[in-house]
């Protein structure tokens, strides 16, 4: 019997990165310039059961039958994040070139790449943007700011080595043009 030479450790959300980039090529996943969101404080839920429809009929004696349906996203997601202005910006940048359809004619989208530090597994989401609203603001607390999004296919997860990481993150500050 083979021994796995994966880590058996437990994992921690520290150095957990979060990034969004937008297609160059409509349909085709970016595999260079994501830009870091910055100071993500939660990652939702993002697995995704599809439903089931019942199918019991009367010759079912024991037990309920069942078909699977279609995978229910729940809508919009919230990622919640504290608030900068560096982040909201970026956000609604991207959200507003993909919403313009005399820019985009192509019909692209952005992916979100989500990695935790420490594996190798990598998940690409490709989803759209929904502009940020007002950020919350309690009582001696924390600015905080829920980007908004919808997934629009499904999730793409690839095995790729922090080395080769690197190369998905772009190198400089996200630039509004």
């Amino acid at each position: 019997m083979a021994v796995s030479t994966k880590s058996k450790k437990a994992l921690t959300s520290i150095g957990l990165t979060v990034a969004i980039a937008m297609e160059t090529t409509a349909g085709t996943m970016p595999t260079t310039d994501y830009y870091k969101l910055p100071q993500v404080t939660d990652l939702p839920d993002l697995d995704f059961d599809p439903d089931t429809i019942e199918t019991t009929s009367y010759d079912n004696l024991v037990y309920k039958s069942y078909l699977s349906g279609l995978k229910d996203t729940g809508g919009i997601i919230s990622l919640p994040a504290n608030y900068t202005e560096y982040g909201t910006t970026m956000w609604d940048d991207i959200e507003s070139k993909l919403a313009n359809t005399s820019v985009n004619t192509d019909g692209k989208i952005a992916w979100l790449v989500i990695r935790i530090k420490g594996t190798e597994q990598t998940w690409f989401i490709p989803i759209q943007l929904v502009k940020c609203g007002i950020p919350s603001a309690p009582v001696n607390d924390k600015v905080s700011i829920d980007y908004k999004f919808t997934v629009l296919k499904d999730i793409y997860v690839a095995t790729i080595t922090d080395t080769n990481f690197a190369g998905y993150l772009a190198s400089g500050d996200y630039i509004i043009s």
